[in-house]
């Protein structure tokens, strides 16, 4: 006799996760084959909490090959976004402070990997000069508060120019005569009979 290998939705998933080897659900978008998940044939990427932690965020990392253990595959995607991620945050000029935690986390996420399946390879957040970026991040938002305040300026005197030129208009609408006010006067005009 065969083993049932056609599942409710929602035993697909659980059946893979407790090792049985092929199934899918009665339509056929949800499977599993050979240590492998998938969602309409497209295999799956998991990101792993492990049971009995305080909490999943602390204990949880990504496997690039849905949840079959290649760890030398896996350590390398993570040397290679933390250098990325390292990179990015050598050429910002904002937000640098929650850049730098966000490459932290990274790191950490990775060596929790290490650490849980007792591999010795660790990584390290790479050196960044961060007298230097917090330098850079200093002048673009000085250089960007600059630009704020000449674009104040500038709308500022566009609406005093605005009220100049409409000087006319707004006398002859508060006399009553039918004229149309333009958009964007920074004042507010009431007319009574």
């Amino acid at each position: 006799m065969r083993a049932k290998q056609v599942f409710s939705g929602r035993e697909v998933f659980d059946k893979w996760a407790n090792g049985l080897a092929t199934g899918r659900n009665s339509q056929g978008n949800m499977s599993f084959r050979e240590g492998f998940a998938y969602s309409y044939a497209n295999p799956l990427q998991f990101h792993v909490a492990h049971i009995g932690s305080s909490s999943s965020w602390e204990s949880g990392y990504t496997l690039i090959d849905g949840l079959k253990l290649n760890h030398k595959r896996n350590l390398d995607d993570y040397a290679s976004r933390i250098e990325d991620s390292a990179a990015a945050l050598a050429k910002s000029r904002s937000h640098i402070d929650s850049r730098l935690m966000g490459l932290r986390c990274l790191v950490e996420e990775a060596n929790r990997y290490a650490r849980y399946f007792h591999l010795k390879t660790r990584l390290e957040v790479p050196e960044l000069d961060l007298e230097t970026l917090h330098e850079r991040e200093r002048r673009w938002e000085e250089a960007n508060e600059a630009r704020i305040q000449a674009a104040r300026v500038r709308y500022e005197a566009q609406a005093a120019q605005t009220r100049l030129d409409n000087v006319e208009k707004i006398a002859a609408w508060i006399k009553g005569e039918p004229v149309y006010l333009p958009y964007g006067l920074d004042r507010d005009y009431l007319r009574t009979e």
